[in-house]
């Protein structure tokens, strides 16, 4: 079989829109290997022609971002799976752990227990019964710990509490009701 001989035009048209060596071999028809790479890299200082680098395809777009928490420009890539809302762990940490970001965020407070500060916010932090204020839980009236209104949430000491939650349930609930009808919120 005869050596091909490759013009200069043929080889400035294989060079261009090539995405790096493999490419141009492939637009010549030669196959892959170390002799016809040897080959158009003589022929690229023969014709003085560079050969293109490879450059892998970019699944995702390079863009940028300010942070909600800090204001500071950042980059990342769009649309991938776990692209970036703040900048830094710092701002994560204040934007995902305090406000409506939070997974625990309900009623306009943040954590568990957002029900104890309404009923404080609320009543006195007392038991409403006894007075006992060293100890002070929050009783849901309806049982229902998901309805934190602070008509339904009442402070009571830990045996009071107990003792509504036991067979002596009718020892504290007229004291409680008392409470409630004396202390509309």
């Amino acid at each position: 079989m005869a050596k091909r001989i490759i013009t200069k035009e043929e080889f400035v048209i294989a060079c261009s829109g090539a995405n790096g060596p493999a490419h141009v071999l492939r637009n010549l028809g030669l196959s892959e290997n170390g002799s016809t790479r040897a080959k158009i890299k003589k022929l690229a200082v023969l014709y003085g022609v560079d050969i293109p680098k490879y450059t892998a395809p970019q699944k995702y777009k390079r863009i940028e971002k300010k942070c909600p928490v800090c204001g500071k420009l950042f980059t990342v890539l769009s649309g991938e799976k776990r692209e970036k809302i703040v900048c830094s762990h710092s701002c994560s940490n204040t934007y995902f752990r305090s406000g409506e970001n939070n997974p625990n965020y309900k009623d306009g407070y943040d954590g568990d227990k957002a029900y104890r500060k309404i009923c404080f916010d609320n009543h006195q932090k007392r038991c409403c019964i006894c007075g006992f204020d060293y100890v002070v839980e929050v009783h849901h009236m309806d049982c229902d710990k998901n309805n934190n209104n602070p008509d339904n949430l009442i402070p009571l000491c830990p045996n009071h509490h107990k003792m509504f939650h036991s067979r002596h349930r009718q020892l504290v609930s007229p004291l409680i009701e008392d409470y409630i009808n004396s202390n509309r919120v």
